[in-house]
């Protein structure tokens, strides 16, 4: 009878509290931050019981075998929205003067955007290839990983800005909420002046002008692979020169610490902090991924199993890590930084 009533009392207890607090996972998660590479290796020699990768870095790690484990994987896209299984990662940010003139430029790339993918699962080597002539280190080797699966897990798509405006500023909210310390903030709440509206105008004829793309190595360089291996211009009189940069430094071309890209993939809160600077402004064309993160481990677990252990995460104060943070926080967990 006792316990009956304890479990009445913990049912009650749980209900009053719902509107506040989520009933759900509570506890402390250690976070170790370190790229992937030393993740995949800790993980392997058992230094490290869970790790936060991405595609196809976690495929990669699955295809180390051992003989007495298997590999598990928790969505961290599900773990942040059950419904939709996914958050605006990385976004097409264009130069507002060239959508002001050539708005027929974005209208031909969304056209063409569809047949990349269906192209990269039948091409996968000549895709990777693509890549690995833009940069040689890029962690998409070998194409033997890039398989169906993994382009599916890579969430790749395009959704328009109007589209997906609700999406982004939810994130944006959700990862305004983490604290990076130092005062620093990881992205800035936008107005609609950040969305870009599309436009029908036929813009104004290109004659022999050259436009910058850049992107980060992985999943956005896999997104526009096809453009690559075809040397893709989209109109007559335009030339594009296609660019893959290590992701740290990707941000770095739109605040013109390294240049100004016409067009640019890069993570949605870089992209909140950089559009409107003082060399350039920028708007928001699309969402290109939809999150690719997996936390990784030899046993099967659930987020609450996190609790009291150690999980290597890559990019600190970066979308990986406040992704992350903000699951954390939505289960009531706290986190704190471990060597």
């Amino acid at each position: 009878m006792k316990k009956l009533v304890a479990l009445v009392l913990a049912v009650v207890t749980c209900a009053l509290t719902s509107v506040l607090f989520a009933c759900g996972p509570q506890g402390t998660v250690s976070i170790k931050y370190a790229d992937a590479q030393t993740i995949m290796e800790l993980l392997i020699n058992d230094q490290l019981e869970y790790g936060l990768l991405p595609e196809p870095v976690a495929t990669k790690l699955e295809k180390v075998k051992g003989k007495d484990y298997t590999w598990h994987r928790m969505s961290v896209q599900e773990l942040y929205d059950s419904n939709t299984k996914s958050y605006p990662q990385a976004v097409l940010m264009v130069k507002e003067d060239v959508l002001e003139a050539y708005p027929q430029l974005v209208r031909e790339i969304e056209n063409k955007f569809s047949e990349n993918l269906t192209w990269v699962e039948q091409n996968p080597q000549t895709a990777v290839n693509a890549v690995k002539g833009k940069y040689a280190s890029t962690s998409l080797a070998p194409a033997t990983v890039i398989t169906k699966t993994v382009i599916d897990n890579c969430k790749i798509s395009w959704q328009s800005a109007v589209d997906s405006k609700a999406s982004v500023n939810k994130y944006i909210s959700d990862i305004l909420s983490i604290d990076i310390g130092l005062g620093i903030k990881p992205a800035k709440e936008v107005t609609d002046e950040f969305f870009y509206n599309g436009s029908t105008a036929q813009g104004q004829t290109i004659n022999n002008k050259t436009f910058t793309f850049y992107a980060p190595d992985g999943a956005p360089a896999l997104a526009i692979a096809k453009f690559i291996s075809d040397n893709q211009n989209f109109i007559s009189g335009a030339t594009f020169n296609y660019n893959v940069v290590v992701a740290d430094d990707i941000v770095k071309y739109m605040d013109d610490t390294m240049g100004l890209a016409d067009f640019i993939i890069l993570p949605v809160n870089a992209g909140t902090l950089k559009y409107n600077n003082q060399k350039a402004q920028y708007k928001m064309v699309s969402v290109i991924t939809h999150g690719n993160l997996y936390i990784m481990s030899k046993t099967e677990s659930t987020l609450a199993d996190l609790d009291g252990k150690k999980i290597g995460v890559i990019g600190e104060g970066k979308v990986p890590d406040l992704t992350f943070k903000s699951v954390l926080k939505k289960s009531n967990m706290s986190f704190n930084k471990v060597a």
